[in-house]
């Protein structure tokens, strides 16, 4: 994570996960939300002009069975 953040001071980056909350999203911001099991949630984290911003963007069924789109910011 440090490394990620380390980057996108310097560069424009956009880090996309398809996780469970606790093991990907919940390292950039506590404010994850929760699902079921079997259920991962698709997040985003851009770095523009040093500037970090937190995105839910849905969830999805494994291997990408099924999405629920629904963009946020967080």
């Amino acid at each position: 994570m440090s490394l990620v953040r380390e980057l996108g001071a310097r560069h424009d980056l956009v880090l996309a996960m398809k996780e469970p909350a606790t093991v990907g999203l919940r390292l950039f911001t506590p404010d994850t939300p929760s699902s079921p099991d079997g259920e991962e949630n698709l997040a985003a984290v851009v770095f523009q002009y040093g500037r970090e911003r937190v995105f839910s963007l849905g969830r999805a069924g494994a291997h990408g069975s099924w999405l629920d789109w629904d963009p946020r910011p967080l």
